[in-house]
């Protein structure tokens, strides 16, 4: 045949193709997206969910940007709650080996005119008195009060100063919706009042208690809670069927009022005493990095020393990535670049107990500006945090508190909700379902609210941004998708604890528990280390000052925490405790090697304080424990069983060392330091001497 032909042969059975050859591979499959909102059309304030699904992807992408905590990608299938100020088309954009994919939804969000509410306390005050003006406002983006100047138009209060003349403060908010103005006066004016009530605690419901009253320049004086129009001056036995405000309201002859209040509390045990438990819990702050030198603000404030903190810097000596020698040192910035607190980085941290290594995981996250890895060496104290400092002195506050778990940000908020994270230590897939968090069918175990609703206790649930953790959870949805309303019902803005804690019926109108969340990443109020602390600090104040302005302080116990030590040092090693249940660490689900660990310690100390009438004023409590003793001591409040082996072991407290019962201690909340903004927030300057 010759070469020629041997060659044209074999091309033609190449070009034919061969029955012994293998088959080409299949084109890769085509990359789909769908997205969708329910609802998709809302009022300005509330939520949206955003639910998204791809098939055949490798990433996914959303725009605008949903708030995904402790994640850098987005999953590739999830849901979210979103509150849009204006209305807003999210992209979302499937990336896979076949190329892309987009698909879109709109939220259509009905502008409505901003609403203003003012008020003064005391509206009625001698000449050269001063007042606190309350103000709480919804669909506003700002806010301005005469005399006062420009504030933060959610809610808040602020002191008016002296005045010498009746004075009348008008609050001007702006929104997309339009312009709103609300009015409080306060009158000067001679008329006084002073109203007593004898006893001021007791030890059931409706024993006798005599109210004594007298004033000045009135003509009649009128008693709340049903006591009604007395004369200038008197006596009058009533039987309080609780703890119990009385507010004596005086008139002069020109109609000028001036008022007095008389508190009497049920003193005894928790369930007579306590009516109300809120809290809050923050981000990523150890307790030496808020806490450290609050032994020393309390020795200087001529309370006991008690803190086991880092009084001198030199008594720590680590090494750096550069194999320095670095201590502890006070940041001169408000903010710095972010630490990882994740599973590995905080066990590597931990290294057997030594606690020398957190400077050696600060390569773990985006960073310029610190080579070293010193920024986890700071501090912060009572010259940047000064509300949280005096609150800390003036309540009750734990230098014994860890967190529930040596991870980041998902697994110990489980925690908080569920008393376990069941098996989860890293944001990603969940073992309970193999779902990708955020997922309609991810967390299914049963969170604190299901216990109170399965127990008819009022709860509420307030969110501050587009954050809402509860979101993330399995029953938040019905299984055909629709809002679950035993969940859903009882999601409000934060809008809604400002304003029903201005109300005179705040005692009955606020639910028995409530959780506040925190703000994203992107909100004013959060504390992650790459955010203004002050700022964060000062919008925790407004928070629990509008608490203790409220009717309904007497009964009430706020706790504030924070949920994980957000890779910042801590000298104290994370203490044993029972494992919740007997899921162990998910690890197939983790995208990188995994160190040794199980859930049988907990994480790193994080600050924690409790604000109440009832708490020992100026206690430190030394009991080791984790955040799980809030379930425990909500559980233990309504008499409820605990969820999991962790809130229902001995080992983690009921916080019931915090209180005493016999008489309420603070039932005149202390005074408290505004907590200033003005600090500098510099990352160029986060490292250490």
């Amino acid at each position: 045949m010759g070469f020629c032909g041997l060659l044209l042969a074999a091309i033609l059975l190449t070009s034919c193709g061969s029955t012994s050859g293998n088959p080409p591979p299949p084109p890769p499959k085509q990359t789909t997206a769908s997205i969708q909102s329910s609802p998709a059309t809302i009022t300005a304030g509330q939520f949206s969910t955003i639910s998204w699904s791809s098939t055949n992807a490798t990433s996914v992408s959303i725009s605008p940007a949903i708030p995904q905590e402790d994640v850098t990608n987005m999953p590739l299938t999830g849901q979210a709650a979103v509150t849009p100020q204006q209305t807003t088309t999210f992209t979302i954009t499937a990336t896979g080996a076949n190329g892309t994919a987009t698909a879109n939804t709109t939220v259509t969000v009905n502008q409505v005119a901003p609403t203003v509410q003012l008020s003064a306390t005391p509206a009625t005050v001698s000449a050269n008195g001063s007042s606190v003006l309350s103000w709480s406002s919804s669909n506003a983006t700002s806010l301005t009060i005469s005399g006062i100047g420009s504030v933060t138009p959610q809610a808040g209060t602020t002191s008016t100063g002296s005045i010498s003349q009746t004075t009348t403060f008008t609050a001007t908010a702006q929104g997309p919706g339009g312009t709103a103005t609300a009015s409080a006066t306060v009158t000067v004016s001679p008329v006084t009042v002073s109203l007593t009530a004898s006893p001021n605690t007791i030890s059931a419901p409706n024993q006798p208690v005599t109210l004594s009253w007298t004033s000045n320049d009135a003509v009649s004086v009128s008693i709340d809670q049903g006591v009604g129009t007395e004369p200038p001056s008197g006596t009058t036995v009533v039987n309080p069927p609780g703890s119990i405000t009385y507010t004596a309201t005086a008139t002069d002859p020109n109609g000028v009022i001036t008022t007095s209040k008389a508190i009497v509390t049920i003193n005894g045990a928790l369930q007579k005493s306590v009516n109300h438990i809120i809290w809050l819990v923050q981000e990523n702050r150890s307790f030496d990095s808020y806490f450290g030198k609050l032994g020393l603000y309390r020795k200087s404030k001529g309370l006991p020393e008690e803190i086991n903190g880092v009084d001198v810097d030199s008594a720590v000596q680590l090494k750096d990535l550069q194999g320095n020698l670095r201590t502890p040192f006070h940041y001169v910035t408000e903010c710095t670049e972010n630490l990882s607190p994740a599973w590995n980085e905080s066990h590597f941290d931990v290294d057997s107990g030594k606690l020398d290594n957190f400077m050696q995981t600060t390569l773990s996250t985006d960073h310029q500006f610190d080579s070293n890895g010193s920024r986890a060496m700071g501090y912060y104290t009572e010259a940047d945090l000064p509300f949280y400092y005096e609150l800390a002195s003036q309540y009750a506050v734990s230098d014994s508190m860890f967190s529930p778990v040596l991870a980041n940000t998902i697994p110990n908020r489980l925690y908080l909700f569920t008393g376990t994270s069941f098996g989860t230590i890293y944001p990603g897939n969940n073992p309970n379902t193999g779902q990708p968090e955020y997922n309609p069918a991810s967390f299914q175990q049963k969170t604190i609210f299901d216990l109170l609703n399965q127990n008819n206790i009022s709860w509420a649930y307030y969110y501050q941004d587009n954050s809402i953790f509860l979101a993330s959870f399995s029953d938040w949805t019905n299984p055909d998708g629709t809002p679950n309303m035993a969940i859903q019902s009882h999601i409000f803005p934060i809008s809604t604890y400002f304003n029903i804690l201005a109300s005179g019926n705040a005692d009955h109108l606020l639910p028995q528990v409530v959780y506040i969340e925190r703000g994203s990443n992107t909100a004013l109020s959060d504390e992650h280390p790459e955010n203004n602390v002050q700022v964060g600090s000062a919008a925790v104040s407004s928070i629990i000052n509008a608490l203790t302005a409220s009717p309904a302080w007497p009964d009430s116990v706020f706790i504030l925490a924070f949920d994980e030590g957000g890779g910042l040092y801590d000298h104290v090693a994370p203490i044993p405790l029972p494992a919740p249940d007997s899921q162990p660490p998910d690890t197939a689900n983790v995208p990188f090697a995994v160190l040794p660990g199980d859930f049988t310690n907990s994480g790193f100390r994080v600050p924690f304080v409790v604000i109440s009438p009832w708490v020992r004023p100026n206690f430190v409590s030394h009991v080791a424990s984790d955040t799980t003793s809030i379930l425990k001591f909500i559980e233990t409040r309504f008499n409820l069983p605990p969820l999991t082996a962790r809130d229902g072991s001995t080992a983690v407290s009921d916080l019931s060392d915090f209180f005493d019962f016999s008489a309420p201690q603070r039932l005149v909340p202390a005074a408290m330091p505004a907590q200033p903004t003005s600090g500098t927030c510099d990352k160029t300057q986060e490292t250490g001497p």
